[in-house]
């Protein structure tokens, strides 16, 4: 066990250091930081000023090193704009973008899972073909359509949610349902797909020759099997929910993360870009060691496997 903790620690520095890379060469290949955050005319001794106060005018490799030291450290120096320490800025921010990401995650996880459990069991009959195809439809739909359209109707005709803001539990309603639409429809077909074939299974004949209830049978022996994939996929899709929350955030003008971290793309405030790519990887790290622990203590199995790959065996 300690070995697979090390390997999930390493596993996280490595990503962050990947994608702190990432931000540099991206940040450098997109042109000049200093581009769209000056204002145009700029007296050229007031730019050059900034630039060395910025260390913009050392090279690349010195820069890269610093980049790499500010990742390691913690300390993403002050934002360019705000003038205050970037982290601060971001962790300001992040309870927001994750209550969000909460609220999509469950609504995913309760949606889905009972529009996937309901078309499994109403398998070839008309219902199921209804639930399969509303999945489609939440796949099919982009999230910052949806979320217009959810303003348009909610918000301008109907009155009854806020448009924007992120002031009380009504304001989240509508970012939540636009940002949750695509892992539900997701987790509906994983959950069916998987129900209708662990359903066709002998240990599941089994379980009702044995005189089980219908019911005891699909949650005790069913459920659990058919669920690891739906789990897993929402491990990988917490990282995108993260990122989908950038566009989502910024068409209901959510106060989270993502509408800091668009701003701040715009701005070319790259201490800004650096700590919000660095705390998301680590977000995403974390949660996905999480998920591991979760569908361990689901399928005791696994642990087994996990543990004869650690040791070579």
């Amino acid at each position: 066990m300690p070995k697979v903790v090390a390997q999930r620690l390493s596993l996280i520095l490595f990503t962050v250091l990947m994608a702190s890379v990432a931000v540099f060469v991206l940040m450098r290949v997109s042109g000049d930081p200093l581009t769209g955050f000056l204002p145009p005319g700029s007296d050229p001794a007031s730019t050059e000023a900034l630039r060395r106060e910025l260390g913009l005018d050392r090279p690349l490799p010195s820069q890269l090193l610093n980049h790499i030291g500010r990742t390691l450290s913690g300390d993403f120096g002050d934002s360019w704009r705000g003038r205050q320490p970037a982290l601060d800025l971001v962790l300001a921010r992040l309870p927001a973008t994750l209550l969000l990401t909460a609220t999509s995650l469950a609504a995913a996880i309760v949606v889905g899972g009972a529009l996937g459990f309901a078309a499994a069991r109403l398998e070839r009959r008309w219902p199921a073909t209804v639930l399969n195809a509303v999945s489609l439809t939440g796949q099919a739909i982009p999230a910052f359509w949806l979320g217009t359209l959810l303003i348009i109707v909610f918000a301008v005709q109907l009155r009854v949610l806020p448009a924007s803001g992120g002031d009380g539990w009504r304001s989240i309603i509508l970012p939540a349902a636009a940002l949750a639409a695509y892992p539900t429809s997701l987790v509906a077909r994983l959950l069916s797909a998987e129900l209708v074939t662990v359903r066709r299974q002998p240990y599941a004949a089994t379980a009702a020759a044995k005189g089980l209830p219908e019911r005891t049978v699909w949650m005790r022996h069913l459920l659990p099997n058919a669920v690891l994939p739906a789990l897993a996929y929402l491990g990988v899709q917490t990282g995108f929910l993260i990122g989908g929350a950038v566009v989502v955030e910024q068409v209901f003008a959510y106060p989270g993360i993502g509408r800091l971290a668009l701003q701040a793309v715009a701005d070319r405030d790259i201490p800004v870009v650096h700590a919000f790519i660095v705390v998301v990887a680590i977000l995403v790290g974390v949660i996905g060691s999480m998920v591991d622990v979760i569908a361990v203590a689901i399928d005791p199995r696994l642990h087994d496997r996990s543990a004869r790959a650690s040791y070579g065996d």
